[in-house]
C-alpha cells in the first residue's frame, strides 16, 4: 500500500480472500489507493453468526487484539467456522473417527453454512463454491460491493 501510494497508483488493486484482512485495512487507511477483494463472506450475511463472533471477540482482550484491535468479521474466520462444522457433519456421517472413514464421508457432506452451500467434487475433492462477495477497502472497513457468481 505504501508503495502503491507513493508512485500514485490510481488503477484498483485486486485481491483474493488472503486480503479480506484488518491488516490490509489497516495498511490502507488513510492512503489514496483502491482495493477491492473477491472472498466468501461479506459482514451482514448471518446476523447470528456475526453476534456470537463479535461477543467472542469483544470477551476477551487476546482474541481483539488477534483480530486486529476490532471486531470485523473476516471471511477466513467465517469460512473457518464453517470447515470447522463441515468436520463434524462428516465425523457424524462416518460415525467414526476413524481419519480414512471422516475422509470418505466429507464427499457426502451437504451444508448450508454461513458462507454459502458447501459440498465437495466427487474427483477432486475440492469443495463446491459458485459465488464470491466483491468488497471494497474504504476508511478502515470493508464496503459490500456486489454478489459474483459464476455464470456472471
Amino acid at each position: 500500500m505504501e508503495q502503491a501510494a507513493a508512485q500514485g497508483i490510481t488503477m484498483p488493486l485486486i485481491a483474493s480472500d488472503t486480503w479480506d484482512s484488518n491488516v490490509i485495512l489497516g495498511a490502507a487507511k488513510g492512503k489514496n489507493v483502491q482495493i477491492y477483494v473477491s472472498t466468501f463472506y461479506a459482514e451482514g450475511g448471518d446476523p447470528d453468526f456475526e453476534k456470537g463472533f463479535k461477543e467472542w471477540i469483544n470477551a476477551d482482550s487476546t482474541n481483539l487484539a488477534n483480530n486486529g484491535g476490532n471486531d470485523i468479521v473476516a471471511a477466513v474466520s467465517a469460512l473457518g467456522y464453517d470447515a470447522y462444522m463441515v468436520a463434524l457433519e462428516a465425523i457424524k456421517a462416518a460415525g467414526s473417527t476413524d481419519g480414512t472413514a471422516i475422509r470418505d464421508a466429507l464427499y457426502g457432506v451437504n451444508y448450508d453454512g454461513v458462507t454459502g452451500s458447501i459440498t465437495f467434487d466427487q474427483t477432486t475433492g475440492d469443495a463446491n463454491k459458485d459465488m464470491a462477495y466483491i468488497k471494497k477497502a474504504a476508511d478502515g472497513a470493508f464496503e459490500f460491493v456486489k454478489t459474483q457468481s459464476v455464470e456472471g
